[in-house]
């Protein structure tokens, strides 16, 4: 998403703040996933708001049910945050593409959904090409 990219490369790139540079990197994990959520919601409301549906901003669930949901969410890209810091953007990118072997898995187990051996082969070829690129050369992050 469009939010993930801003946190990836605001947390991994150089940043300037108008004619200075500054030579560190935008160091809060916590305030990228707050801004990532903060947009998600204002998309979200932009959306509801278009299509007129304003029965959807009133909730059947209580709140609490979704806290655990929503706490371990925020740890967990909280934590994502913190570990791109010490990747590279090249294997940042490999590495989530080659989450489709994992993902292919879990949803034929649990899920019990089925998938074309072209699927199948695709996923390999792109793990098979992660593996490659990561044993060809120098993929260490700058900051590590």
């Amino acid at each position: 998403s469009e939010s993930s990219l801003v946190g990836s490369s605001s947390s991994t790139l150089d940043y300037k703040t108008g004619k200075h540079r500054i030579s560190s990197f935008f160091n809060s994990s916590m305030f990228l996933v707050f801004q990532n959520r903060i947009y998600a919601v204002f998309v979200s409301l932009v959306l509801i708001l278009y299509k007129g549906k304003y029965t959807d901003l009133i909730s059947s669930v209580p709140i609490y049910k979704y806290a655990a949901v929503s706490l371990s969410n925020v740890v967990a890209t909280s934590c994502q945050y913190e570990a791109l810091k010490w990747v590279n953007f090249p294997t940042q990118t490999l590495f989530k593409c080659g989450k489709m072997i994992p993902v292919m898995i879990l949803s034929s187990c649990i899920s019990r959904k089925k998938y074309a051996w072209v699927d199948y082969f695709a996923a390999i070829i792109v793990a098979l090409g992660c593996i490659v690129f990561l044993n060809s050369g120098n993929v260490v992050a700058s900051r590590a």
